[in-house]
């Protein structure tokens, strides 16, 4: 039960989060009043692009820890209890968060706010970083032990730049 109060914290965290990171993003771009960068084109289509990116990884990968991290169908939404290697997870260890710094900037280009594309997801992409480092890993390593600690040092935190480092 505690993993699904949780999980019910960390998502409730995360919207409240986001709320703060659009105020912030509005408040900037009225405040500053910054000027476009390139044209209305380019804003659409990059933050199309990092969006499709973004949703698409997120999509793999919750599919990839539903099927390979749940010996159970009994465990609470969002919690695993076997350690997921494969797949997505072979090229980078948060592949999720990934994909939320995708769609934090996309979102960002897609609404032309500069305000958002350079505070707000910048900040937003820091406390994913803080987060996966200093929370996420933490568990993993008390849930996995050694072996965690042997897949952290093959696998990329966030964005991959090889071919898959590990297969166990």
């Amino acid at each position: 039960m505690k993993l699904a109060e949780d999980f019910k914290r960390k998502s409730r965290n995360l919207v409240i989060g986001l709320v703060g990171l659009f105020l912030i993003a509005l408040v900037a771009d009225k405040l500053i009043g910054w000027t476009a960068l390139c044209g209305a084109v380019c804003h659409w289509a990059t933050g199309l692009v990092l969006l499709i990116i973004g949703f698409g990884v997120a999509s793999i990968g919750g599919r990839q820890l539903t099927l390979y991290g749940r010996t159970s169908e009994n465990l609470p939404r969002g919690t695993t209890d076997r350690m997921v290697t494969q797949g997505i997870f072979s090229y980078v260890r948060h592949p999720m968060f990934s994909s939320f710094m995708c769609i934090l900037f996309g979102v960002g280009f897609l609404l032309n706010s500069k305000g958002f594309t350079f505070i707000s997801a910048p900040l937003g992409s820091l406390y994913l970083i803080w987060f996966a480092y200093f929370k996420e890993e933490k568990e993993a390593v008390e849930k996995f032990g050694d072996a965690y600690k042997d897949y952290k040092q093959h696998v990329p935190p966030f964005f991959p730049y090889k071919r898959p480092f590990y297969q166990k």
